[in-house]
């Protein structure tokens, strides 16, 4: 008999989750994890997945590209995920100062140079199924393949 893991908040294999980097006016650099197993009643292992551009609209001095996630196209390397061949044990938690439940997990921090500014903590969001806007003025410094 094989004893199967249910999630709290109702997550599933295949659901997946986003992050939002805003780095002031110069963008927003979005990137998609897919839950590959439920660790415990509130965990899940995450991998990164690959990007799909739906379209591409021109600003002033960037162009703003409209993305969803590929699921099941597991990216070989990722930014937050040591292995993403095997993936990362996530807690999910659940924005308690808002009337509608947000469900996010902490995807991992940015350190600066600068030792003077604090770690930045990057979240993941649940995602709604709706394509999110990427963009940035850096973008012709930028291979939209790595991010």
């Amino acid at each position: 008999m094989v004893n199967k893991i249910k999630n709290q908040y109702n997550i599933k294999v295949g659901d997946i989750f986003y992050t939002d980097r805003r780095w002031g006016v110069h963008g927003h650099f979005i990137q998609f994890y897919q839950v590959v197993a439920l660790e415990e009643e509130n965990k899940i292992v995450i991998k990164e997945i690959e990007l799909k551009v739906e379209s591409v609209k021109e600003k002033e001095r960037f162009k703003i590209y409209s993305v969803i996630p590929i699921k099941g196209k597991f990216k070989e390397e990722s930014n937050f995920i040591t292995d993403n061949n095997i993936g990362a044990i996530k807690q999910i938690e659940k924005r308690l100062d808002s009337s509608e439940d947000i469900l996010y997990i902490n995807i991992g921090r940015i350190t600066y140079r600068d030792t003077n500014r604090e770690p930045l903590t990057i979240y993941g969001y649940l995602w709604d199924g709706t394509p999110k806007e990427h963009f940035s003025d850096l973008f012709k410094y930028i291979n939209l393949d790595k991010i």
